[in-house]
């Protein structure tokens, strides 16, 4: 919201100083003559946008956008007007005052800087087809110097966004990657512990009617980490959520709780369940890492159907993945696959 202040008082100041010197100039060239009175309303209708930026764009986000689309309409309008007042100078006026004076502090990014830029060498190139020499000479420097004042204004504005789009689309990547990072795993990309506690809260006030819990645990990781290092264990890590991902997003939700602990909440009958963890346990098993290859999964799954609710579902599937795995070393891995 502060940015947005600051880019509304910023483009009002910028936009004072043009219509101020196009004012000034119009009293010294007779070419800038006919164009006085809209140069005099568009200084007021900037002044007026100041004001309300000082004092009342930081109410709120949609008060200060409101205020660029004002000025922005103003801005058009002025053009348009000028363009009907001084037919010799339609060019200038309609790329100063539509395109070039709006410049650097809203839209922060290299690409505008560029196409500003762009917009100068056409106007540069192609202006003395249309425009006595004096008056273009004299408009090709107010719009370098405009858009340099700009972009040095959008720039020590906000300098850690430079290249990026806006102050609106900024703040929408910020709440975007703060999201992420509550609710998202950094290491594996899964949804993170808080997101499964909401979905089980949601799950418990709406019951579904057939639902599939499945706790998964990687098998071996202490000796692996002790081994060859923990980059190899987060190797396995990142490799069973892959598997896991690959066999149920389409069908459910994946989740990390911690360390090498998984769970995957997915609305499909049980047999199919079977058969995508299955699936997910042989791909795991053929698993190639950097340091270890194949990725050893212990898993047990419960459903609503067979419990009273969702709680007692997680707690069912939670101790069929601890007898499994129990079984697991108790038989050196004979029985991985008994259920």
């Amino acid at each position: 919201m502060e940015d947005n202040r600051k880019a509304a008082i910023a483009w009002s100041a910028v936009e004072i100083l043009f219509w101020l010197a196009c004012l000034v100039m119009s009293i010294n060239d007779p070419n800038f003559v006919p164009g006085r009175v809209v140069y005099a309303i568009a200084l007021l209708a900037a002044i007026a946008t100041l004001v309300c930026s000082i004092r009342f764009a930081g109410r709120g986000p949609q008060f200060a956008k409101l205020l660029v689309y004002a000025m922005q309409l103003v801005l058009l309008v002025t053009g348009i007007g000028l363009a009907y007042l001084q037919p010799d100078v339609r060019p200038v006026t309609i790329i100063a005052a539509v395109l070039v004076v709006p410049v650097m502090f809203v839209s922060d990014t290299l690409p505008v800087v560029l196409f500003e830029a762009a917009c100068i060498v056409v106007f540069a190139v192609t202006g003395p087809n249309f425009i006595n020499p004096e008056v273009h000479s004299w408009t090709l420097k107010m719009l370098v110097m405009f858009s340099i004042v700009g972009i040095l204004m959008g720039y020590f504005i906000n300098k850690a966004r430079f290249e990026r789009y806006s102050y609106e689309e900024s703040a929408l990547e910020l709440a975007e990657l703060r999201n992420k990072y509550a609710y998202y795993d950094q290491l594996t990309g899964l949804q993170n512990r808080r997101a499964y506690a909401e979905r089980v809260e949601e799950l418990a006030a709406n019951p579904p009617a057939d639902c599939c819990v499945i706790v998964v645990d990687v098998n071996g990781l202490k000796r692996i980490n002790d081994t060859y290092g923990h980059s190899a264990g987060d190797g396995q890590i990142i490799g069973a959520a892959k598997c896991l991902n690959r066999c149920f997003k389409d069908v459910g939700d994946v989740y990390r709780l911690g360390g090498d602990e998984f769970c995957v909440i997915a609305t499909l009958p049980e047999s199919a369940a079977w058969e995508r963890l299955l699936d997910a346990e042989q791909m795991a098993a053929g698993w190639t890492g950097q340091s270890v290859e194949s990725i050893s999964l212990s898993y047990g799954m419960a459903t609503t159907r067979d419990n009273p609710n969702i709680e007692a579902a997680l707690k069912a599937a939670d101790h069929n993945m601890y007898e499994f795995k129990r079984r697991y070393y108790t038989t050196s891995g004979r029985e991985r696959r008994r259920r």
